[in-house]
């Protein structure tokens, strides 16, 4: 069977690589590394590598707040959610999907599902 995670991995480091190679999407280099970072605090957390999905989650969130992109800050609740989830800090979960992106129905599903069982 094949390790799906690694795999990914894989797949996300070889996009990346690609992307790199292209010099006219210089100015979309920011745009491209915190996109990266936020697949690889996915394949962390699909590892179990709690330590690793924080560091990721953490450039990836520190990046959307030197933009003020809020479309970017949602994605670090959802982010600081699933990581909290994993630490079955369900509180904590909650609080962050709750400032997640209201209209992306798996972080409505995971939402409603955890106050239920809260």
């Amino acid at each position: 069977m094949p390790d799906v995670p690694a795999e990914a991995a894989k797949r996300f480091k070889q996009s990346l690589e690609l992307v790199e190679k292209i010099q006219s999407v210089v100015r979309c280099e920011g745009r491209r590394k915190a996109g990266s970072a936020f697949q690889r605090r996915r394949v962390a957390l699909a590892k179990g590598d709690l330590a690793t999905a924080k560091q990721e989650s953490a450039a990836y969130a520190s990046g959307a707040e030197e933009r003020h992109n809020s479309f970017r800050i949602r994605g670090a609740h959802e982010l600081a959610g699933a990581i909290a989830l994993k630490e079955k800090s369900y509180d904590t979960a909650i609080a962050e999907l709750g400032q997640g992106n209201q209209q992306d129905p798996q972080v409505l599903y995971t939402l409603r599902w955890h106050i239920r069982q809260g």
